[in-house]
């Protein structure tokens, strides 16, 4: 039987330099996506490799309208489920809400010293 085909949307994108895009989806995993590795992919490679060199253009990264994608203008694009393919996961600390004794800063006291009284 064969595994049902299910979109996985984009929440968010990060874009950093050496055309790398951080991408977290709307499943709550995050993947490093290099670009550039894709530059010369059988069937991407073609639109793709117009970011080559062009730290502009890489720049402008949009997510597409329902999160189906990012696109650079209206010619240069890939898909929610090919980013989720190539990108690498991440390890992330999804517990924001978590009150860790970790994440505190760590406080020291001292102890302030008695002068003794005048008599």
């Amino acid at each position: 039987m064969a595994e049902k085909f299910t979109m996985k949307p984009i929440r968010s994108i990060v874009i950093f330099a050496g055309c790398i895009l951080i991408v977290e989806f709307d499943d709550g995993m995050c993947k490093s996506v290099d670009v550039s590795q894709l530059f010369n992919h059988k069937t991407l490679g073609k639109t793709l490799s117009r970011l080559k060199g062009n730290k502009r253009l890489f720049d402008s990264a949009k997510i597409d309208a329902a999160g189906i994608g990012v696109s650079w203008g209206d010619s240069i694009g890939i898909e929610c489920n090919d980013l989720y393919y190539y990108g690498h996961n991440l390890k992330t600390n999804v517990r924001t809400n978590s009150k860790s004794s970790a994440l505190k800063p760590k406080t020291t006291t001292t102890r302030q010293k008695k002068t003794p009284a005048r008599v």
